[in-house]
């Protein structure tokens, strides 16, 4: 039986942001939390919270948006 693992989310994290032209701390404010936040999921650190998560992603969501509109 072989077991197959999923990609950690920090992996996919730090490529969007890297994609986006943002910075740590330009990330981190867009989502409300600190810089070292941002290092530390991306790092895999530390296992942010579900709301944590959710900043991110939604301040993510946010910059691809306005990146598609220029």
């Amino acid at each position: 039986m072989s077991l197959t693992r999923k990609p950690a989310p920090h992996a996919s994290l730090q490529d969007r942001r890297v994609a986006l032209y943002l910075s740590r701390p330009d990330l981190a404010e867009l989502a409300g939390v600190s810089a070292r936040t941002i290092y530390s999921v991306e790092s895999g650190s530390t296992e942010p919270s579900a709301i944590t998560l959710r900043r991110i992603e939604d301040a993510l969501v946010r910059a691809e948006t306005e990146r598609g509109e220029r």
